[in-house]
Parts: C-alpha cells; sequence; structure tokens
C-alpha cells in the first residue's frame, strides 16, 4: 500500500490523493530577488523570517549590495527621516530615530549640524567652535575629531566619503582663503562645492577645490534673471547645491513661483560657454501645486540639506512648513506644517537628515 496520505470523499465514497505540499524556493534564488529590490524592499524581506534574515545578514550578501550600490553611484540609498531643532525643542520626522541622540541640537549642548553623508552627520559647536562631533545614525555611536587649525572660521565642513557602514570617513576643513585640511580614515576622493559670495554681497559663484591636487575651479551660477529670486530673498538660503542620478553637478533654486532644478552641462570647464550655456534646467515644481499649502505666492525659502544616497532636499517654506522633494521622481512632500507663515517667526531651525543605504540598513539589524 503506498504510503501517501489519502482522504475519503464523503459526496461518492473515493479516495483521493491530498494536494502536494508547496515548493520552496531555493535560497540563492531569493537573494538573488532580493538584490533587485530597492532599499526599502530589501529591509522588508529580512524581516520576514530568520532564515531569510540569516542569509540577507551573511557577509557575501552584504558585500554584493554595497558593490551594487557603489555601481549605482550612490544612489541606492533611503532617507529614514530628519531631526531639527527650533526653539530649544526638538522635533523628529516622519518618526523618532532610537539611535540618534536628537537632544545634541538643544541650545543647552549647543552643537548645531555641518554636514551628513552616508549615515553620518556632523555637529559643531555653537561657541566652541573646534568642539566638533561625528554621530552615526544607525548604531548611535558618537566621537569626536580631531580639529583643524582652519576650522574656527571658514566653509562649512564636508563628508568627502563614508564607507564600510559609517565605520570609515573623510572631512575636509578649509577657511576663506581655501587653504584645506583633511582628516581622513580611509583616502578617496569626492568632489566638494560650496556656494561662495563676496562680503555682503549675493552668492554669486561656486567653488569646486580639488583636494587631490590643492586647486580650486570657479563655476558661474545660471543668470539672476533665469532664478527668478524673490527680491527680499536671501540668496544663501535659496539655493541648494545637488546631484543628479549620474553625479552631476545641480543647483536647486527657491524660486518665487516655482521650486527649480539646474543641471552642469560637461562644458562647465569651457572658458568660452556662457553661464546659461553650461545649466540646463531640468525640474519644475509650481509652489501652489505643493499639497496642503496655503493660498498665495512668493513666500520665503530656505534649503535645510540635501541626502546624496536618496537624491532628496529638505527645504522650509512658509505657506507649506517643512518639505521633501525627491530630485529623480521630482516629487514633494509635506513632513509637518510646524513653520508655516506666521508660527516662526525669526526661525532658525537646525536639521540633520538621516540616510543608509540597504548594505549599511542589514549590517545594523539585530538577528533573530
Amino acid at each position: 500500500m503506498s504510503a501517501k496520505r489519502q482522504h475519503v470523499s464523503t459526496c461518492n465514497n473515493r479516495t483521493t490523493p491530498d494536494e502536494p505540499p508547496p515548493q520552496f524556493i531555493p535560497i540563492d534564488l531569493l537573494l538573488d530577488i532580493f538584490a533587485r529590490l530597492d532599499t526599502a524592499g530589501i529591509v522588508r524581506c529580512a524581516a520576514t523570517s530568520k532564515p531569510i534574515r540569516r542569509a540577507m545578514t551573511d557577509p557575501a550578501f552584504c558585500r554584493r549590495l554595497a558593490l551594487r550600490d557603489e555601481e549605482a553611484a550612490g544612489n541606492g540609498g533611503v532617507l529614514l527621516g530628519v531631526s531639527y531643532e527650533f526653539r530649544n525643542e526638538v522635533h523628529q520626522a516622519p518618526r523618532p530615530n532610537p539611535r540618534f541622540d536628537a537632544g545634541l541640537l538643544k541650545s543647552y549642548y549647543g552643537y548645531e549640524p555641518e554636514a551628513s553623508r552616508g549615515g553620518l552627520v556632523v555637529l559643531r559647536h555653537r561657541e566652541y567652535k573646534r568642539d566638533l562631533l561625528v554621530c552615526n545614525t544607525l548604531t548611535g555611536h558618537t566621537s569626536h575629531v580631531p580639529c583643524s587649525a582652519y576650522s574656527t572660521h571658514g566653509f562649512p565642513h564636508a563628508l568627502l566619503a563614508v564607507g564600510d557602514g559609517g565605520r570609515s570617513f573623510q572631512l575636509l576643513f578649509a577657511d576663506r582663503s581655501l587653504r584645506t585640511e583633511t582628516y581622513s580614515s580611509k583616502n578617496e576622493n569626492t568632489a566638494v562645492h560650496w556656494l561662495y559670495g563676496g562680503p555682503f554681497q549675493d552668492i554669486s559663484i561656486i567653488i569646486a577645490p580639488d583636494v587631490a591636487t590643492a586647486r580650486a575651479t570657479l563655476i558661474e551660477l545660471p543668470p539672476q534673471d533665469d532664478l527668478n529670486l524673490r527680491p527680499s530673498q536671501r540668496h544663501h538660503k535659496a539655493l541648494q547645491m545637488a546631484a543628479s542620478p549620474d553625479g552631476r553637478l545641480c543647483l536647486v533654486v527657491g524660486g518665487a513661483y516655482a521650486i527649480t532644478m539646474w543641471r552642469l552641462s560637461s562644458e562647465a570647464g569651457s572658458s568660452t560657454a556662457s553661464a546659461s550655456a553650461r545649466w540646463t534646467r531640468q525640474m519644475v515644481i509650481p509652489r501652489h501645486t505643493i499639497k496642503d499649502t496655503l493660498y498665495g505666492t512668493g513666500y520665503s525659502v530656505q534649503f535645510l540639506g540635501f541626502g546624496e544616497m536618496s537624491g532628496s532636499v529638505i527645504l522650509q517654506m512658509d505657506e507649506a512648513g517643512i518639505v521633501k522633494v525627491n530630485l529623480r521622481s521630482k516629487e514633494p512632500i509635506v513632513l509637518s506644517h510646524d513653520f508655516r507663515k506666521h508660527s516662526s517667526q525669526g526661525k532658525n531651525i537646525r536639521l540633520c537628515m538621516h540616510e543608509a543605504d540597504s548594505h549599511s540598513l542589514l549590517q545594523a539589524m539585530k538577528p533573530f
């Protein structure tokens, strides 16, 4: 007699075999599928079962994801959230990040964000300018950084490269004379750009220092008439440098009627090309089309940061609040209405962006 289980049908007294059990998909085939997902999808799959979590947190699969994200020019990340301080009150959106101590942004601690990249946030003390902290968003680890002689008065610090889940990084210091110094745990070359204007002048150029050669390139901005800024708008708040998916320099502008993005062409180094010929407009988001905005146009705008991994910029709009714009999908989302017009007079918002790639997120996961 066959060992296969059988059951008796009550309607005709005939025996029929049970349905065969479902076929299991081999784990190596599942990993091939997971490796093609975006960062959010990878994290969801890693939470489904113990065997899958073990396979996905294996160093071999993590290395595979790291190579994939590297080939994607750093475009494989996700924006986990933001932390910001206003009037000594700390807020986090869209949800609290348990690993980042947002209390460091409070006035009595005295720190304000200088730079963020790859899950790391650089904080600088407002009074003791040589006091620098580097915080890992995913692990919560905080460390002091030896301060440069050029760090007291100069350009904002720049994180050049972040690797190994935030355990290695390179930090650039520069003063107003463009004397530079780097603090590095890993030697890598990364592009750096600073907006610059003379004393009591609006921003007029972009400075692009080359760390390897100790030289700097000056890049003209698009013509002022094309930017369409409000006459009373401060340029350093209405302009934000960013990067396109292919790594090209972009300029995001908070104009009087629209949020626009301009992309620098490959002819930027040509001395014969005019500023208007070097820049092409890639994105236009009319401000009145952003959901849940107040009626009216021409309110002030200030950019609060750009996330290279997620391709997102964060800005404060008087008619909307805190807004995130994804430069890849060109989709704006209102994160908070706390900073609309009349609710934030004299505003001075300090904001940190928390990003991570799939490799770093898996490394930070606890095993079942």
